[in-house]
């Protein structure tokens, strides 16, 4: 298993590598790692890094990773703060899958997004959108969710024989 960390640092690479409208900010990192933690779950029936995400009001976080980028604020984060990734190349290569799916939407947009996910929408019961919040988004609700989406596909450009080879 993949340290959350290094999961991150890998979406930090990617974003740098390609020409990116709107660089890699926090939000959009942990917004990242919750569509790759879902995916994972839902393709290989275990999660991609260990670590908490959380249903905050701005959408889910991993709660162990936010100090370490919370002084970027909107700002992107470079390679260099964020450091070398450490990781097999199968999960390099899903982390890839997973940032050409979703690296044409913004910060905001994946946001919104996550804002009606029942992952979300779930973890965070009766309250409103705004109400802070820090209970779990549990695996079992990525899983389930990220696999009915899957419904004999997945991330397109991405099939689990491929990731079993990358």
């Amino acid at each position: 298993m993949a340290a959350a960390i290094d999961v991150a640092r890998q979406f930090v690479r990617l974003a740098w590598d390609n020409e990116e409208p709107e660089g890699l900010t926090h939000m959009r990192l942990q917004k990242l790692l919750y569509y790759a933690q879902g995916w994972h779950l839902a393709v290989f029936g275990r999660p991609l890094f260990a670590g908490r995400i959380e249903a905050w009001k701005h959408g889910p976080v991993v709660k162990e990773l936010y100090p370490t980028f919370k002084d970027y604020g909107a700002r992107s984060i470079s390679p260099d703060a964020a450091g070398e990734p450490t990781l097999n190349d199968q999960d390099v290569a899903f982390i890839r899958s997973v940032w050409e799916e979703y690296k044409p939407h913004s910060a905001a947009g994946l946001r919104t997004m996550t804002h009606q996910e029942s992952p979300w929408l779930e973890a965070r019961g009766a309250l409103s959108e705004d109400a802070a919040c820090e209970r779990e988004i549990s695996p079992e609700s990525m899983q389930s969710y990220f696999a009915e989406r899957m419904q004999g596909s997945l991330i397109p450009g991405l099939t689990v024989e491929d990731s079993y080879n990358a």
